[in-house]
């Protein structure tokens, strides 16, 4: 049953990183003001931040509507990549083996270690 499981959940990850590949993605080449840059940060969304992939010291900020994805076969193998390898490196195993709470999380466990109560100074 749990070959199954696997299966069905590696089947579904590979549908959801398909929904990757028409996205903008971290990696991906775009063409903006006639020239191949790469995208290197997204997280001011929609604005992303490109880089030169000729030099990494030559970069500048451009809203999506700014820029294209290039087409090509390597663009959108990296995509999917980028999907794949986060849904199984994050959510399959959840998915699979379903929710175990780590002890250190349990209720009434402290996630920290159990301090020492400090020592008392007693003047005299």
């Amino acid at each position: 049953m749990k070959r199954v499981r696997r299966f069905y959940w590696r089947v579904r990850i590979a549908w959801l990183a398909l929904c990757w590949v028409p996205r903008f993605n971290l990696g991906d080449r775009v063409l903006c003001g006639g020239r191949e840059w790469v995208l290197s940060q997204g997280r001011n969304a929609p604005t992303w931040t490109l880089r030169n992939p000729d030099r990494r010291v030559e970069s500048f900020e451009a809203h999506e509507e700014e820029f294209t994805k290039v087409r090509s076969v390597s663009n959108y193998v990296g995509s999917f990549r980028s999907g794949w390898r986060f849904y199984m490196a994050y959510w399959f195993a959840i998915w699979v083996a379903g929710w175990k709470i780590p002890p250190a999380l349990q209720p009434g466990r402290s996630s920290r270690r159990e301090r020492r109560p400090r020592a008392r100074v007693i003047e005299g």
